[in-house]
């Protein structure tokens, strides 16, 4: 019984001592970023403070108000936007944060679109 009492500990006391890399949305709500290009996604450049994010993409350049909801959440108001025929606010979804980059959904106003991409944080 000692026997398996001790190697319980062990396992125990190795699952504690493992550090588990924790990542925060907190470093991705100011500094340059990039969108790949997808299907979905001109490749689109971005640089963002806590409130303001303009993007460019296609010799276009948008500015949005970012309104956060939560660490996972966020709005993207249109502020100035070229060529749009509507400013719809678009709701971000954070799916899964890695080291440098996130994956997120977006979903344009009241629509069911959504459309999914990854965030890379480049500084």
């Amino acid at each position: 019984m000692k026997k398996y009492l001790l190697i319980i500990c062990l396992i125990l006391l190795g699952l504690s001592s493992c550090e588990k890399e924790q990542y925060s949305v907190e470093k991705f709500k100011s500094g340059v970023f990039e969108i790949p290009a997808t299907d979905r996604y001109s490749k689109t450049e971005i640089i963002r403070n806590d409130s303001l994010q303009i993007e460019y993409y296609e010799d276009r350049v948008d500015s949005l108000r970012i309104v956060w909801l939560s660490n996972f959440k966020y709005d993207l108001i249109p502020v100035q936007i070229e060529n749009a025929p509507e400013e719809e606010i678009i709701h971000v979804r954070i799916k899964k944060i890695r080291a440098n980059e996130y994956d997120f959904e977006a979903k344009i106003g009241i629509s069911n679109f959504t459309s999914k991409a990854t965030l890379i944080k480049i500084k």
